[in-house]
């Protein structure tokens, strides 16, 4: 056999699998957000193939790699438990149970390669796809998956091909002795200078050429629906394996969410989330009880937080900015029906739908527009809504849903042509407390600023010059917001300067001196201005996105979308004969939205087009459609009851693993009532795994009996030479006992010749028989072997078991002599 094309074939396997395991690194370096993995097996496989396979320098022993194995187990079980125990990050688990797996893969390139390395690699391997495949939940899995896929069916080929020529010929891949002969090969070393361990026994068989070459055939033959059916298993699992990342699972211990929108807004604070491009959410609109695409003509805009009171600068803190807060009360109630939009119903109002796609890191805080109802009650989300404030109740960590995306749905009455009303009506409850709680908020409204004297003239100055007459609060309000937007006096930057004056006020500061800020600083001045003239208004924050995927019909919102505007609070009579009374409904109040922030109202609001939306909507259908099942399991498909149990499962999976870590750490797992509800389905889930793997056993054992042919074809059972061959694998054993080892190039027949002249007694009878018992066997081995694979009569196998203990009786009889001549020779120095 051409050992240069055996060597080819070892080192395509190795480079295929080289590959295969720097991609799958990435996989779980995808999911868990660090890179050293595949950094560090890129290297170490490349060097490998390099060093050790291609130019053969060096190779780790079986005893380097015991040693490196320990470092390296030792090294991920300390990050394991160190992430479990100590900084509570699943994230930091996930990635420790990874190294714990590519540590050895990467001892395993530094050996030299044979069978038993490429089914360690193989086995390493396998395992690392399901870490990935659970810490992975985003498109580039599936894109990654593809080429891995690949590259496991060639390399199933070639594997299939490397063990056909090592069943043809042992001494292609030499076996490594274990552990134990090792140390006792190293003793017998030292201990006598005599020739080093013999190998031990192999019987390699040379076939010719086209037998070589028929067998090969076949086993690819054999492959071909092996890597079919390997591909289909691997794309039912990746699609019915509920995938998560790490912050899908639990928000870690000690960290608080990343919100981008805090409940404190200080004067300024806003500049860094603007300059933020991360992506937050997608947000669709549909027509109520419907799938047709609602159009939008203008960004719309996501309530996040109200923000009523203002805590100027402290005069024994100069340095620090102000800041906004929320200060008033709040009524979170079950969310309304359609019914409560019926008078906007009946204003013309479109009803529309909303899909949030919100990214979990974005938690606890949920969005929303103003007059919204609740269009989905039986939701995973279960929305509580304000009445005051026209906000959603942030989600409890317990009611958070598991993935790194919570969806919620809910309808509004607050859009016309493609656009969103600028007024609402404010909904005022029957119950007295609910009536005090407005009232009381509403007092608030008009408090605070009376203080900046520079503001207040310059506001007066204004509305001198522009003629605006007190009574009419609507005019004022529409004169401060296009003075701020339209005039040219002020200027949008997110350069911001240090105020001309540290002893004023920011916001007067902004209007009188610099006059060049974000949305924040513009609806505080407006805000000001406002409550000045005695106008009740507040600051809302949230988001206005402007960039649409058209392919996906959906808004993608940015943290740099973050945005702040006012509202202010006007009786109906007060509205009326302006340009918001065709809007008007027969409620008391409305807030009123204004946006006195220049470059985006006009022209400058208009929608653009998404950057890179194909990737964004291929990353979207992903989710939806591959990793929670989302959208197959609300659509009427055979899908739907597989993605929501499963999803069902895998939630209450999760759940009682968390009771059982939490039963072990507090020495509870053995007592009645701890409330772990795993460990009984556990033990029953081990019992059923150890019966299966037994009666499968028992399978592969019996079926060479019952089904010879069936078992030949589907290459079930141990090796020709373990099962076929355990007569002479028998005999081999007992001739080792007094010396006898065969050689690499001699054949079977040659070795028991010899064997057979070692063991010749002093009787010729005596020497005749053991010649003719080892003939017996070895044709026996042949017959075996080569012959047609048939039972064997009773006859035979007595005859040759009869061989076999002729053959014992001879070896124990040399044994004996043997010893008898080493005393001799003791005894004669």
């Amino acid at each position: 056999m051409d050992i240069s094309k055996v060597k080819l074939l070892r080192r395509s396997l190795s480079l295929h699998f080289a590959i295969i395991a720097w991609l799958t690194a990435m996989l779980v370096a995808t999911g868990t957000g660090s890179f050293f993995l595949p950094i560090l097996i890129f290297f170490v496989s490349l060097s490998a193939y390099i060093f050790v396979d291609t130019l053969e320098w060096f190779e780790v022993g079986r005893i380097g790699s015991y040693l490196l194995m320990t470092i390296a187990t030792t090294i991920a079980l300390g990050g394991y438990i160190y992430s479990a125990f100590y900084a509570s990050s699943e994230a930091g688990q996930l990635l420790a149970v990874a190294s714990l797996l590519v540590y050895p893969e990467a001892v395993l390139f530094l050996q030299k390669k044979n069978l038993r390395i490429f089914e360690q690699l193989a086995v390493f391997l396998l395992l690392e796809m399901v870490v990935a495949a659970l810490v992975n939940d985003n498109i580039l899995f599936g894109m990654l998956l593809a080429p891995i896929m690949i590259l496991w069916v060639s390399s199933l080929f070639l594997f299939a091909r490397y063990a056909t020529l090592l069943n043809i010929d042992p001494n292609i891949d030499q076996p490594i002795p274990h552990l134990a002969e090792l140390i006792y090969q190293q003793f017998r070393r030292k201990k006598s200078a005599a020739a080093t361990a013999q190998p031990m026994v192999e019987c390699g068989i040379i076939t010719s050429q086209n037998a070589q070459g028929s067998r090969v055939s076949r086993r690819l033959l054999q492959s071909i629906p092996i890597g079919f059916g390997a591909i289909a298993f691997a794309a039912v699992f990746f699609y019915l394996l509920p995938r998560t990342s790490p912050a899908g699972l639990s928000q870690p211990l000690g960290l608080t969410a990343s919100s981008g929108l805090p409940r404190k807004l200080t004067i300024g604070g806003m500049a860094k989330l603007k300059m933020d491009s991360s992506p937050v959410m997608r947000v669709s609109f549909t027509y109520a009880g419907k799938k047709t695409v609602y159009p939008m003509n203008e960004a719309p805009y996501l309530r996040a937080r109200v923000m009523d009171s203002y805590l100027s600068v402290s005069s024994y803190s100069r340095s620090q900015n102000g800041e906004w807060v929320y200060a008033g009360m709040t009524s979170f109630r079950k969310m309304p029906t359609i019914e409560a939009v019926n008078s906007l119903r009946a204003a013309r109002r479109d009803l529309v739908e909303l899909e949030i796609d919100l990214r979990r890191r974005y938690l606890p805080t949920l969005f929303t527009v103003t007059s919204s109802y609740n269009s989905r009650p039986d939701q995973q989300v279960k929305l509580r809504y304000d009445y005051i404030n026209s906000l959603l109740e942030e989600l409890e960590p317990m009611a958070v849903p598991s993935g790194k995306f919570v969806v919620y749905k809910f309808g509004a009455a607050s859009f016309q042509f493609g656009r969103q009303v600028p007024i609402s009506p404010v909904t005022i409850g029957d119950s007295i407390r609910e009536r005090m709680s407005f009232e009381r908020n509403r007092v608030r409204l008009e408090l605070g600023f009376r203080g900046m004297q520079e503001l207040d003239a310059y506001r007066q100055d204004l509305l001198s010059k522009q003629g605006v007459p007190p009574e009419s609060v609507f005019q004022i309000a529409q004169t401060i917001e296009n003075d701020l937007m339209n005039s040219g006096k002020f200027t949008y930057s997110l350069d911001l300067k240090p105020p001309a004056d540290p002893g004023v006020d920011p916001i007067e500061d902004f209007v009188i001196n610099q006059r060049s800020g974000h949305c924040q600083y513009f609806a505080s001045a407006m805000l000001a201005m406002l409550r000045q003239s005695g106008i009740p208004a507040r600051m809302v924050v949230g988001y206005h996105p402007r960039e649409y995927n058209y392919q996906g019909d959906y808004f993608a919102v940015r943290q740099s979308d973050a945005h702040a505007w006012v509202e202010a609070l006007f009786r109906r009579d007060q509205l009326v004969g302006t340009s918001v009374e065709r809007w008007l409904t027969d409620d008391a109040y409305f807030w009123v939205r204004f946006d006195p922030t220049p470059g985006l109202a006009g022209g400058d609001d208009e929608i653009i087009g998404q950057d890179g939306q194909t990737l964004d909507y291929a990353e979207k259908l992903w989710k939806d459609y591959v990793v929670d099942g989302q959208k197959l399991s609300t659509e009427n498909s055979l899908y739907a009851p597989v993605a929501e149990n499963g999803k069902t499962a895998y939630e209450n999976l999760i759940r009682q693993m968390k009771a059982l870590k939490a039963a072990l750490l507090n020495g509870q797992f053995f007592q009645s009532g701890s409330g772990v509800e795993l460990a009984g389905p556990l033990l029953v889930l081990v019992a059923l795994t150890v019966a299966m793997a037994f009666f499968i056993w028992r399978f592969i054992v019996l079926l060479p009996q019952l089904a010879p042919s069936l078992a030949k074809r589907l290459g079930v059972g141990k090796p020709a030479e373990a099962i076929q061959h355990r007569v002479f694998a028998r005999t081999m054993k007992l001739l080792e006992r007094i010396g006898l080892r065969r050689g690499v190039a001699e054949t079977p027949s040659e070795f028991t010749t010899a064997a057979a002249r070692t063991l010749q007694p002093s009787s010729g009878a005596e020497a005749a028989s053991v010649g003719s018992a080892l003939s017996t066997l070895t044709e026996h081995y042949y017959a075996q072997r080569f012959g047609p694979q048939r039972s064997q009569s009773s006859s035979e196998l007595e005859r040759v078991q009869g061989a076999l203990d002729i053959v014992e009786q001879a070896v124990t009889q040399e044994a004996g002599n043997g010893r008898k001549r080493e005393q001799r020779r003791e005894s004669s120095r």
